[in-house]
């Protein structure tokens, strides 16, 4: 059976089609097309040097200028890539073994051939009768690693691909994410038995069954963020339940101020979503809500020949650098150029505001507010 390139069933995002979370949105997405942004192909991009580097024994460094996806690697790429490939070469040296990377896994144990994915790093070491899966984020977007449903899809699907459900006793699954601050660092791993993974198997099939019930009905919740659906009137009532939450006060509580702030991101990204699905609704049929109107959009004059502009401005015996607005470069980048004395002297770090961040960031906790009243007075 050939294999579309993506399956309906993505474990990239069973987050959102779990069994916990919305079976239904697999009925509901279907046929609506994928999306890509900046940010993605950037990671992209990142992958593809990670894979290039671990094949061929190059350090991420030595490949600052290449181009992989049209990004050109800089050196934050690089920085960021070499922890995946450390973590990689190291394993290999660790057991003796080369790892499988980009691996199209099946999890065939369901009988169907239609749940699948591609695997960042797959390597089966016999000898400790171990499973790794690991996976390289290079996105800002907190990943956890305990019961992570896409490498967890992916450890089962390689144990079927790979048919190791005898040859493995335990499976460890590990998040690389270099960009993103976790009060565990930058590599998480986590440990499941076999049997473990045998419950989150049915767990899978349980999930599949649902998403394919006509009758099982959408749940809203933090999953929705992942979700392209726009007209779900389930999510619509979630979020003005949020937002408006029924109370007799005249003003919101503290508690439930709290509340909608959990909900922010799953809010935002309902009503950019709402955004583009009246766009879409305009462009088709002309039809605007009331008190709206269509119009041209404002555009900036881009330069598709940037060269051919030099050239011209050079040949009119005029300095280039009037193209161009000079840019201080960033305190960790002079470091490397200038004496380290220097730059602490001129590069100063402003105080800091106060943010609130979730308990598994690596910042630790600072207290807010008087100190008044803490404090016995000494006589």
């Amino acid at each position: 059976m050939k294999l579309n390139a993506h399956s309906v069933y993505s474990f990239s995002s069973a987050s959102r089609w779990f069994e916990d979370a919305c079976p239904a949105s697999i009925r509901m997405t279907k046929g609506m097309k994928g999306s890509s942004n900046p940010a993605a192909e950037q990671g992209t991009a990142a992958h593809e040097l990670g894979e290039f580097c671990i094949r061929f024994g190059i350090l991420p460094s030595d490949c600052i200028g290449m181009t992989f996806n049209k990004h050109v690697v800089d050196e934050a790429m690089a920085e960021a890539v070499a922890l995946y490939v450390g973590y990689a070469n190291d394993l290999h040296i660790k057991t003796g073994v080369k790892p499988e990377l980009e691996k199209r896994v099946v999890m065939t144990s369901l009988g169907r051939e239609d749940v699948y994915g591609t695997s960042d790093f797959t390597l089966l070491d016999v000898a400790t009768r171990t499973l790794y899966n690991a996976d390289y984020k290079h996105g800002y977007g907190l990943v956890e690693v305990v019961d992570c449903k896409q490498l967890i899809g992916y450890a089962i699907s390689a144990l079927d691909t790979m048919d190791a459900w005898s040859l493995v006793d335990k499976v460890v699954i590990t998040i690389i994410q270099p960009r993103k601050q976790h009060v565990d660092g930058c590599i998480r791993s986590h440990t499941y038995t076999i049997a473990e993974l045998t419950q989150w198997q049915s767990r899978f099939a349980n999930s599949i069954r649902l998403a394919e019930d006509p009758t099982t009905k959408p749940v809203a919740g933090e999953h929705c963020l992942w979700c392209a659906k726009a007209r779900c009137r389930t999510r619509l009532l979630h979020v003005l339940d949020v937002a408006y939450p029924d109370a007799p006060d005249d003003e919101l509580t503290t508690t439930e101020v709290g509340i909608i702030y959990n909900q922010l991101d799953v809010v935002k990204r309902f009503i950019s979503l709402i955004e583009d699905e009246q766009m879409g609704i305009t462009r088709t049929t002309g039809v605007v809500p009331e008190g709206y109107k269509p119009v041209k959009s404002i555009q900036r004059a881009k330069v598709e020949d940037e060269k051919g502009l030099i050239e011209a401005v050079k040949a009119e015996g005029i300095d280039i650098d009037v193209l161009y607005d000079k840019k201080l470069k960033g305190k960790t980048k002079v470091k490397k150029l200038i004496p380290a004395k220097i730059a602490n002297k001129f590069f100063i770090v402003p105080p800091g505001s106060t943010t609130i961040a979730k308990l598994n960031d690596n910042r630790p906790a600072i207290r807010i507010g008087s100190a008044s009243g803490v404090f016995t007075p000494i006589k």
